[in-house]
């Protein structure tokens, strides 16, 4: 990284020696609290030590994730409730680098790693399930349920006609009969609706 007052000197001689805004409006000034480098690579001194909580906002994480990269070695302490700061952010840095390249700590690899078959995995099932669609091997729920409910209408349909079809082909039976066969009807439609709500 550049320093930020270099890059404003050097925006000053490009442009004729004038800002469009006043020097440092909108712009931060060199943090000397955070390791960084000049135009030539050289890496910029950072000297002392830090608290957690200061690490943690150095770093952009919460206090209870410095605990826990010194408990793993990763930040470097400095004394109780201290952390070298120079050697903290190299430190975290080369572990970020490890872990993004897969060869971070066991923890961090096998989280990685169980995330990218996590994904892998979720995108095979959404191929399969395309493929299968695109076959016809699959149905929605949707189509199911709305075949199922036009068929079960119909059976409704049908089973609520036997009483005047018996009627109409025996006559031995008399209305009592007939109403007592449509009341059994109902009871047994009743109830597979109430078993279709639960």
């Amino acid at each position: 990284m550049r320093d930020t007052k270099a890059t404003l000197q050097a925006g000053n001689r490009t442009r004729g020696g004038s800002l469009s805004q006043p020097q440092g409006a909108g712009l931060r000034g060199p943090d000397t609290s955070v390791a960084s480098e000049n135009a030539k690579g050289t890496p910029l001194p950072l000297e002392g030590s830090a608290t957690g909580a200061e690490l943690a906002g150095l770093l952009g994480i919460a206090p209870r994730s410095v605990r826990s990269l010194a408990e793993r070695g990763v930040v470097v302490r400095a004394g109780r409730g201290r952390y070298a700061l120079a050697a903290s952010i190299t430190a975290y840095c080369e572990s970020l680098r490890q872990t993004a390249a897969g060869r971070g700590g066991d923890e961090a690899v096998a989280s990685l790693s169980a995330e990218r078959y996590r994904l892998a995995r979720e995108q095979a099932d959404a191929m399969a399930i395309k493929n299968a669609l695109s076959r016809k091997q699959l149905v929605s729920a949707f189509e199911v349920e709305k075949v199922w409910r036009e068929t079960m209408q119909e059976v409704r349909t049908k089973l609520l006609t036997i009483p005047s079809r018996i009627q109409q082909r025996m006559s031995q039976f008399t209305a009592v009969d007939i109403e007592a066969i449509r009341l059994e009807l109902f009871d047994v439609l009743h109830d597979l609706a109430q078993a279709d709500q639960t």
